[in-house]
């Protein structure tokens, strides 16, 4: 299924799809992305947590807001950045939700007891990015897992 196709989809369920490859898609106001990745070590975060994102739609503010919680220059507030000017550069008026969980700066998995994906598993997102590539098959699996976990029919949608 590709990005473009989530939102057509017509069965109950908050689909989310994971790819290893670039996508060329803009997510729409009315989705939602979580990114995980390195904090600094100077970054505050609590690590392996969801941490909303305010100031989605200002640059500059944004920017701010992301090395005050994740540490300058950390991957994560990289990220963040990147996420918002992809958004302003397609020449939106709102734009999507943005959601975080921090990794230690030295972490290679995904946390003590993989807290990070425990965190990912009561989210709701459409787009999940990672900082990790497809390369290791542990932690590509254990991604895959979550994701799928997390994107599973809810059960108010369901009359349960």
């Amino acid at each position: 299924m590709a990005l473009t196709s989530i939102g057509d989809q017509k069965t109950p369920g908050r689909p989310t799809e994971i790819t290893f490859a670039a996508e060329t898609g803009i997510p729409s106001a009315l989705q939602e992305v979580l990114l995980i990745g390195h904090q600094a070590a100077t970054g505050v975060s609590a690590t392996g947590q969801v941490i909303n994102i305010n100031s989605v739609s200002n640059l500059d503010a944004a920017t701010t807001e992301a090395n005050a919680k994740f540490g300058t220059g950390s991957e994560l507030a990289k990220m963040v950045i990147a996420a918002v000017k992809a958004n302003s550069a397609a020449g939106r008026s709102s734009f999507p939700a943005l959601k975080c969980v921090a990794l230690a700066s030295a972490e290679t998995g995904f946390g003590p007891s993989d807290a990070a994906l425990t965190a990912v598993k009561k989210a709701k997102a459409e787009f999940v990015v990672s900082c990790y590539d497809a390369n290791n098959s542990t932690l590509r699996g254990k991604l895959k897992d979550a994701v799928a976990e997390m994107s599973g029919a809810q059960r108010v949608h369901n009359n349960q």
